[in-house]
């Protein structure tokens, strides 16, 4: 698999990820490549930031 796929896509916890940032009050860029990625990202990160603070 390549670089900068959607959100998801790839084998990193990006979840996990996500919610170190946002414990540490850190930033996070995502570097993605298509449009089409670009939209599925997007979904993903909506997705993963509601179910994070429902289970909060």
């Amino acid at each position: 698999r390549g670089n900068h796929l959607a959100a998801g896509d790839g084998v990193l916890d990006l979840g996990s990820m996500l919610t170190f940032a946002r414990e540490h009050g850190c930033r996070v860029v995502l570097e993605i490549k298509t449009a089409d990625a670009l939209s599925r990202s997007v979904s993903w990160v909506r997705a993963w930031a509601a179910e994070s603070r429902n289970s909060v």
